[in-house]
C-alpha cells in the first residue's frame, strides 16, 4: 500500500484510513502498540494472546473428540495438550527451521504454524499424519481470529 498523509488533529489525534484498518484487520476495541524508531512512528495490532489460545483449544477438542485426532498446540506461554503428555519446556518466541527440526526430534510428523498478520502466535502439532484436518483447523483458528 503506498503511504498517505493524514493531518493532526487540536488532541494530537490522526485516524487510520479505512483501508489500512481493513488490511490489518484492525477494529473498535483493538489495541494498538505504539513505538518510536530513529524518526519513524511504528503502530502495530496487538493481538490477544489468551483469545488465540481459549479459540484454538475449542476447535482442537472439537475435532479431537469427533475425529479421534491427537494434536498439540504449542503458543508463546504454554502447551495446550490432552494426548501426547508433551515435554517440552521450550517457549516460541518465533517459527523457524531450528522449531522444526526440534518437533521433528521428538517425533512430531505435522507441524502446522498458525500465522496472523506475520505474527506467529502458536504451532499445531500430530505425531499423526493428518497435515489436512490440521490445516483445516488452523484455518478455521484463523478466521475466528481475524473476526
Amino acid at each position: 500500500m503506498s503511504s498517505i498523509i493524514k493531518n493532526i488533529d487540536e488532541l494530537g489525534r490522526i485516524v487510520i484510513p479505512k483501508e489500512i484498518r481493513k488490511e490489518l484487520l484492525i477494529k473498535k476495541d483493538d489495541k494498538i502498540e505504539i513505538k518510536v524508531d530513529d524518526e519513524a512512528i511504528i503502530l502495530k495490532k496487538v493481538f490477544n494472546k489468551d483469545y488465540f489460545e481459549i479459540v484454538a483449544a475449542k476447535i482442537v477438542d472439537i475435532f479431537c473428540n469427533y475425529l479421534q485426532l491427537e494434536i498439540d498446540i504449542v503458543t508463546r506461554n504454554k502447551i495446550l495438550s490432552k494426548n501426547s503428555g508433551l515435554d517440552l519446556i521450550k517457549s516460541i518466541r518465533f517459527f523457524s527451521d531450528n522449531d522444526v527440526s526440534y518437533f521433528e526430534e521428538i517425533g512430531y510428523k505435522v507441524i502446522v504454524p498458525v500465522f496472523v498478520n506475520s505474527v506467529c502466535l502458536g504451532i499445531l502439532l500430530s505425531k499423526v499424519n493428518e497435515e489436512k484436518f490440521i490445516k483445516i483447523i488452523r484455518d478455521l483458528i484463523i478466521y475466528y481470529l481475524e473476526i
